[in-house]
């Protein structure tokens, strides 16, 4: 990588660490907030569905206006709003208006998604290698919001927790104002990461296809994701009183995101591989890798659910750089932030009905089985995947 292309690599990971950490803050604290608001756990995680399906809704708007407006100044406007509104939750947060500054913290995190990774498909030649390194950073932002949430909820209180996303949010935000770089779109080196060789109508419904699977995976991240921290704390802590103490939570998110950085892994594996194979076999072997380790989480005991939990990670987080470049693949360079915006709306957005789900079905029976069910969702995924190289495979022959 060059000079210029190393600096989009910082800022991008920079930013995409911050939209990752401040979106998976929420669900260490869901504990501690009900017992302070005194409402419960399935109402605390609820506070947080509004902030959820903006970061996936903006998508598409702000994938429009990267058209117009540089990729920079978008990402400078995301970060400070995630400054100012994770700032106004730690200071006046409550049961009244707790969701509204999460709901700020939303769409501020919402604006990377589709501003970074068209910056990085247009700007940077290692396409694959690219995605999987910022992926780290956005992997260390999920497994790190767990820990600090679980922690500083703990030592200090949940409010506090807002405040450290708060400063966060403004470090990156003067960062990115520091820094200045060209935005001219660069081909890719990878044959593997190059467009796709046919007219609008077979790369529309290429996409339709993967948007499809976008969904159903947007649904399982945000369900997992939500459940995680409170059945596995539960699962290695499970008598009363240290789920009453907040010892339970706190282990839960340890163990999350101890579990998490071994996704980061993943990101890198999935990123060198997104440059070397077929993206679309690599998409497909990544989730069916996953359901094992699904089941894992959802029937074992113990520690081997921290086990199961990293295992699934690995691979439910490494299949991403395959994804990303799936767009970039069936998107000309021009319309790829608007490609992005519906992808992360259809996965961050309507995926966004997971928390719900997990609240709901954590209510209704207990984690584990929520976690469970979610296997068909995956198999669905599956199903698309297989669409989607048949149909590429008639693209080439024709």
């Amino acid at each position: 990588m060059d000079p210029r292309e190393r600096t989009i690599l910082i800022l991008t990971s920079a930013s995409h660490f911050m939209a990752h950490f401040a979106m998976l803050l929420f669900p260490a604290m869901a504990v501690p907030i009900g017992v302070d608001l005194n409402i419960s756990y399935r109402d605390a995680l609820a506070l947080s569905g509004p902030g959820y399906a903006a970061f996936g809704l903006v998508a598409l708007p702000i994938g429009f206006v990267t058209t117009r407006v540089s990729a920079r100044t978008l990402l400078i406007i995301g970060n400070g709003t995630i400054g100012i509104a994770a700032l106004g939750a730690a200071l006046w947060g409550d049961q009244q208006n707790l969701s509204w500054w999460w709901l700020g913290v939303g769409i501020g995190a919402g604006v990377y998604h589709p501003v970074g990774m068209t910056l990085i498909s247009n700007n940077i030649r290692a396409r694959g290698r690219a995605i999987g390194i910022q992926g780290v950073f956005g992997n260390i932002g999920i497994a790190g919001a767990p820990l600090c949430g679980a922690l500083v909820s703990y030592l200090a209180g949940w409010r506090w927790g807002f405040g450290v996303l708060g400063i966060l949010g403004f470090l990156v935000f003067f960062l990115l104002i520091s820094q200045r770089f060209d935005e001219s779109v660069v081909a890719p080196t990878s044959r593997h990461q190059d467009e796709v060789t046919t007219g609008f109508m077979g790369r529309l419904k290429l996409f339709l296809v993967l948007a499809l699977a976008m969904v159903l995976a947007g649904f399982v991240y945000r369900a997992f994701h939500s459940l995680a921290p409170k059945h596995l704390g539960e699962t290695l802590l499970s008598d009363a009183k240290s789920i009453a103490s907040g010892k339970a939570n706190l282990w839960g998110g340890v163990f999350v995101g101890v579990a998490l950085l071994v996704g980061t892994v993943g990101q890198l594996v999935g990123g060198r591989l997104a440059d070397r194979i077929p993206l679309v076999r690599g998409y497909i072997l990544f989730h069916l890798l996953s359901i094992p380790f699904l089941f894992g989480v959802a029937l074992l005991d113990g520690f081997m659910v921290p086990v199961a939990a990293a295992g699934f990670a690995f691979f439910s987080l490494g299949m991403q750089p395959f994804e990303n470049s799936l767009v970039a693949r069936f998107i000309p360079p021009r319309w790829r932030g608007v490609g992005y915006g519906l992808k992360f709306i259809l996965s961050f957005g309507i995926g966004a009905v997971g928390v719900y789900y997990a609240g709901w079905m954590e209510a209704r029976s207990n984690a584990a089985d929520a976690v469970f069910w979610l296997w068909p969702s995956i198999l669905g995924i599956l199903l698309f995947g297989i669409v989607i190289l048949v149909m590429e495979r008639r693209v080439e022959e024709a």
